[in-house]
């Protein structure tokens, strides 16, 4: 816990020290422009597109799924004498292994 608050704050220090107001060159055309965007606007059109609803679910769901079952699984390997971060490691290890998977379902489904 020392070393990630000790290495989070001399990784601080230079982009206090560093950090600009402005890029030198504007990071997009959108930005370049004086136009002003109504933020809201922009967050309503994203709520009634679909498919980033079905997204956003489906992202929510998966990691819900991967918080559960640290949840779930707790207990069990805390009676194993594996503690929290060896349990989240697991878990962890879990769901990258998963993902390949994931692709090729998506990959499949996209196909029919």
């Amino acid at each position: 816990l020392w070393a990630t608050a000790v290495g989070c704050s001399i990784a601080f220090i230079p982009i206090v020290v560093f950090f600009r107001e402005r890029p030198k060159t504007p990071p997009s055309r959108a930005a370049d422009s004086k136009e002003k965007y109504d933020s809201w606007q922009s967050i309503k059109k994203l709520l009634k597109n679909k498919n980033y609803l079905l997204l956003l679910f489906s992202a929510t769901l998966a990691c819900g799924n991967a918080m559960s079952l640290i949840g779930d699984i707790q207990p069990i390997l805390d009676a194993l004498g594996i503690n929290f971060y060896d349990v989240s490691y697991i878990v962890t290890i879990g769901n990258v292994v998963a993902i390949p998977g994931s692709v090729l379902i998506g990959m499949y489904v996209g196909k029919h």
